[in-house]
């Protein structure tokens, strides 16, 4: 099995996203069998991977920014990298993307929930929990009809926000950021990916929170990838809301990121 995967640049809007094809490379001819976006979201572009030595294929992207070119020049920088994301193939040719195991090396405090029942109506089933590097694993099992998700970088009278949202009935993963900042200079605009629970019924995700950097992994194949700029201090708040259906949390675990630049 092989990947293939390219940049492309739609007109007339200028809309940039990364396209990937698996198939088969015989008699010195690519035959795609599958095709899809590598990773979701209108904020991730132009990657590039390489093969470690261990044999594992590696990926990084540009992130774009969701700001105003003013805004990035009074913040004197803009676009940042990605995490590196290993991907690899299941055994139907389906591309699995994950990041990488040696960013566990950046875990440092660790807060762990089990076996919650969520229900519409509720706050605060993470006991006040905030930061803005993060790195989130999560189980859900949910009412197939459930709406349900996360509230990030939130104020705490909820007037900033980043919300994602996974909704059952239409099986889409969304994260809403039409409230995520007080700025006029951002993009607000809703971002999403198709997404349907797992065999088992579960939702898996794998967020990694950082600043304005918000990369979601999906059941372990889908990836979402936004901006969100908060423009007051105290937008650090975390917790969990359904909005229909009945939800529960089998586990979360929440680790506080250290920087790399760490010694």
């Amino acid at each position: 099995r092989h990947l293939l995967f390219f940049s492309v640049q739609a007109a007339p809007t200028d809309l940039l996203y990364p396209v990937y094809y698996t198939g088969d490379y015989t008699g010195r001819q690519f035959h795609p069998a599958r095709q899809g976006i590598l990773v979701h979201g209108r904020t991730f572009y132009a990657p590039l991977a390489l093969r470690l030595a261990d044999g594992r294929l590696v990926m990084w992207g540009w992130l774009k920014e969701a700001r105003s070119p003013e805004a990035c020049r009074e913040a004197g920088w803009a676009g940042v990298m990605s995490l590196p994301i290993a991907l690899s193939l299941t055994p139907e040719g389906a591309l699995r993307l994950e990041p990488v195991a040696e960013l566990k090396a950046l875990r440092r405090g660790h807060w762990r929930f089990e076996e919650i029942r969520l229900a519409p109506g509720r706050r605060g089933w993470l006991n006040g929990l905030q930061g803005d590097s993060l790195e989130i694993e999560a189980v859900f099992e949910p009412d197939p009809a459930a709406e349900f998700g996360l509230q990030m970088l939130c104020s705490p009278d909820g007037q900033e926000q980043t919300r994602l949202v996974y909704n059952g009935p239409e099986r889409r993963l969304i994260l809403e950021r039409n409230d995520s900042s007080l700025s006029a200079g951002v993009d607000r605009a809703t971002q999403e990916a198709p997404l349907s629970l797992d065999e088992r019924g579960e939702l898996r995700l794998h967020i990694f929170l950082d600043r304005s950097v918000l990369e979601i992994f999906a059941n372990a194949h889908t990836g979402l990838v936004g901006r969100a700029y908060p423009t007051r201090p105290d937008s650090l708040g975390l917790d969990l809301f359904v909005r229909r259906g009945e939800v529960r949390l089998k586990s979360m675990s929440v680790w506080s990121l250290g920087s790399i630049w760490e010694e």
